[in-house]
């Protein structure tokens, strides 16, 4: 550090310069607090931010009464550093024909995760397939133990695609898909199965990643 008036060095913590006897003015160290982000209501944050907030939160695709929350907090000058302060999160919704071509796209697919209605979607799918091909051979006039073979054929085709999807859904719930495997044992198969098929989505951010 430098005297401003003769351009001397200046040693150790002094108010004054030692050649010239000029005031030194020492410099203050930034505060924590000015270093903490503004509130909107504060004199640093101008009407374009604000506006700029709001027409993120009227452009972003969420229900009205959330959408309405977060605007009053912008008008309150309420600081809201990540919309999911008032914006929780929700689980994808998926219909019949999206979930069934999503099981048979994504076959050989197990790093991921399938929501409840996926999964449940899927199975209703096999159920009709197996009872319309079982009406269609009956009006064929197809014998009773071809019929049975090829409806056993068209179920073990539908198991690579069942699979992947009861893995991902197992990693819904963010367990491993391993525990698949304790589906080989009596007794506890039943319960778990039970667990893994109807317990509800989480719609938290988990280690799978999502597909939809």
């Amino acid at each position: 550090m430098f005297c401003s008036s003769c351009g001397k060095e200046l040693v150790g913590q002094l108010n004054f310069c030692g050649n010239c006897g000029a005031a030194v003015e020492q410099e203050s160290s930034p505060s924590v607090e000015g270093d903490s982000p503004p509130k909107l209501d504060s004199p640093e944050v101008d009407e374009a931010r604000r506006s700029r907030m709001v027409d993120m939160i009227r452009s972003r695709p969420m229900d009205e009464g959330t959408r309405a929350l977060m605007l009053d907090a912008v008008e309150k000058g309420e600081q809201r550093t990540e919309l999911e302060t008032v914006h929780p999160a929700k689980t994808p919704s998926i219909g019949f024909g999206e979930a069934v071509k999503s099981a048979f796209q994504n076959t050989f697919i197990y790093d991921a995760r399938s929501t409840r209605a996926e999964y449940w979607w899927f199975v209703l799918f096999c159920l009709l397939s197996g009872v319309a091909m079982r009406l269609i051979l009956a009006v064929g006039n197809v014998s009773d133990e071809t019929a049975e073979g090829i409806v056993t054929i068209f179920g073990i085709l539908l198991i690579p695609s069942w699979l992947s999807l009861y893995v991902r859904r197992i990693h819904d719930l963010n367990h491993s898909g391993w525990l698949v495997l304790l589906l080989l044992i009596p007794f506890i198969n039943f319960f778990l199965g039970l667990y893994f098929i109807l317990a509800p989505s989480q719609p938290e951010e988990n280690r799978w990643r999502r597909l939809h």
